[in-house]
């Protein structure tokens, strides 16, 4: 019974605090006004004394608010110690000579007034408490010094010059009081600027502080709930892939281990389906082949109207999971443009893995699995990364969290490729490499040379560790945000960027700007393709289905072509310029659609 009345009289206290604060603030700010009239205007006689009684009934209401809130409080003991300073401050002022302290009431009420909330704090103390002090202050030392003998503060604006000068520490000494009351007001001016100098860095760094915290465990969270709905995701996506896959389709125990000499050799000299020669002599496959080499990792992918804010949560308007990365998007966009896909990435082991696979396997892309054995007897193998993207609904923009490459690379597989085609084995007419993974980049760019295979890069951002990758390419297709190291600084202008890259060996440049035209430099031209214009639904991978479109185009582009085995890896200005206009259209009419897949289905069939 006792603990419910206590309940019962801390609730009345909250409302009696909640439905006080504004009216209170009036008062004290009605408060201050009077008192700066009757200092400022120098009032004498009956004038005076009419504000005086104003500023007692008001301070009345201070005394009675205080009363209130002691007999409402459920721990009055408690409270009252706690209090203390509430308590000096209505009830000192009754000497006349301390009156002063009341306005340091003014501080506390409109404190009160700006809610607990940390930014309203925040707010309070900044910009009322530095106005409170400098014009209180002011106004008591005014008060206290005019008319004393040898003052040097005779007027109000003398009196703010030396507020000023006294909380920020700067004391000049030009202006100081002489009276005992206008000292004692220079201490509280001196206390109360050096304690809320310190009171808001505190407040501001804890606050700074736990926002990060609360952010990163949040993060933390969401992922790992990410993680268990893409396990539980799994068996049937696997299903389904094998349902697509067909009845014919060898178990996968019975299958080479991905990324093996053996798997990558079946996959290299494989005969192509039935499907891939239809319509050709003999069921030959006249697709040309390129491979990829470089990033695979899991996009989980949410639509929402705009990105949450710090400490917010936010319900997504529709969601999609699918195998992500620069190379495996592009190789993904090559294979639904027609052409035949090989992607060699680190993938490695564990449901995530599996998820990526199936998803590549429906999208008709050959894995070719470089992720290294784990050197630790009994260790499990790293899977791959996952990158967390939200698409805003209304500008189709993306911000994207992810750790890049997780998976230790192996260029194992790619040796064993280089030597299926060494036996026969159809050759790539175009290797795509995205900066990740240098290793894999260097060996997917030595096989590139061996076969006489047009090299490609999606040079994406600056990366130091793939500083020397273009220089191997005939086609370097940087973004706005790769910006190499120059004389003066990192270079920014377009053609500055281009020329470093002509300049380190690179035989062509395409430079992509989001939904601005894109430039290209060949031999002693250069030129421009404008993306045309739709309605973005969804920016995220525009990029990689440029690139993977790009490939195509390049490939069937290269003269005295044969598919499967190569060509001379030169193109020539107009070739590239086609080549250009014809990724930017798809890559432009996969933004239409959300998510990293959709576009392919939407896609017109011959």
């Amino acid at each position: 019974m006792c603990r419910m009345t206590e309940q019962c009289r801390g609730a009345c206290l909250s409302a009696w605090e909640r439905r006080s604060e504004w009216p209170l603030t009036a008062i004290a700010l009605a408060f201050l006004a009077v008192y700066a009239w009757e200092v400022i205007a120098g009032l004498r006689g009956a004038a005076r004394a009419g504000t005086e009684l104003a500023m007692d009934v008001m301070w009345a209401v201070f005394i009675a608010d205080y009363l209130v809130r002691l007999a409402l409080a459920p721990q009055r003991g408690r409270w009252f110690v706690r209090h203390l300073f509430d308590l000096a401050v209505v009830a000192l002022p009754v000497l006349r000579p301390l009156r002063l302290v009341r306005l340091i009431a003014l501080i506390g009420v409109l404190h009160r007034g700006a809610g607990m909330a940390l930014r309203g704090r925040i707010t309070a103390y900044t910009a009322g408490g530095v106005t409170l002090l400098v014009v209180v202050s002011s106004l008591a030392v005014l008060d206290a010094e005019r008319g004393a003998p040898g003052t040097p503060i005779r007027t109000y604006g003398e009196a703010v010059w030396w507020a000023l000068a006294t909380i920020t520490t700067v004391g000049y000494g030009d202006l100081a009081p002489v009276t005992a009351v206008g000292r004692w007001a220079a201490v509280l001016l001196m206390i109360g600027g050096v304690a809320l100098a310190g009171v808001v860095t505190a407040t501001l760094a804890s606050w700074i502080v736990s926002l990060v915290a609360e952010e990163s465990a949040e993060q933390e969270a969401a992922t790992r709930a990410q993680v268990e709905v893409l396990q539980r995701q799994v068996t049937a996506l696997i299903e389904r892939v094998g349902h697509l896959a067909g009845a014919d389709r060898p178990v996968r125990a019975a299958a080479p281990e991905p990324g093996s000499e053996a798997d990558v050799g079946a996959r290299a000299g494989a005969e192509p389906d039935a499907k891939a020669g239809a319509g050709t002599e003999a069921g030959a496959d006249v697709r040309p082949v390129g491979l990829f080499v470089g990033l695979a990792v899991l996009d989980v992918i949410q639509l929402v109207d705009a990105p949450p804010g710090p400490d917010e949560k936010i319900v997504a308007l529709d969601q999609t999971v699918a195998a992500g990365g620069p190379a495996a998007n592009a190789a993904v966009a090559f294979a639904a443009l027609g052409g035949r896909a090989l992607l060699a990435a680190p993938v490695g082991a564990g449901p995530l893995a599996e998820l990526i696979r199936a998803d590549l396997t429906a999208h008709g892309v050959e894995l070719i699995d470089c992720a290294a054995a784990p050197t630790a007897r009994g260790a499990a193998a790293a899977g791959p990364s996952v990158s967390s993207c939200t698409i805003s609904a209304a500008t189709g923009e993306r911000s994207v969290v992810s750790t890049n490459a997780r998976a230790r690379p192996d260029p194992a597989p790619l040796s064993a490729l280089s030597d299926a085609v060494a036996a026969g084995a159809p050759a790539p007419d175009v290797v795509l490499i995205d900066g990740h993974n240098p290793p894999l980049a260097r060996a997917g760019l030595d096989l590139a040379e061996r076969v006489g295979a047009l090299r490609l890069m999606d040079a994406g951002s600056w990366k130091d560790d793939a500083a020397d990758l273009p220089g191997r390419c005939d086609v370097v297709a940087p973004s706005a945000r790769f910006h190499p190291p120059g004389p003066a600084g990192a270079l920014r202008e377009p053609a500055d960027v281009a020329a470093w890259l002509r300049g380190r060996g690179a035989g062509a440049v395409v430079l992509t700007r989001g939904s601005a035209p894109v430039l290209w430099w060949c031999g002693e031209r250069s030129g421009s393709a404008a993306p045309p214009a739709v309605e973005a639904v969804d920016t995220l991978g525009a990029g990689d289905v440029f690139h993977g479109a790009l490939a195509l185009a390049l490939a069937c582009a290269l003269p005295g072509r044969r598919f499967g085995g190569g060509g001379e890896a030169r193109i020539v200005p107009a070739a590239l310029a086609d080549a250009v206009a014809s990724a930017c259209a798809v890559a432009a009419a996969s933004t239409e659609h959300f998510g990293t897949r959709a576009w392919i289905a939407a896609m017109p069939r011959d």
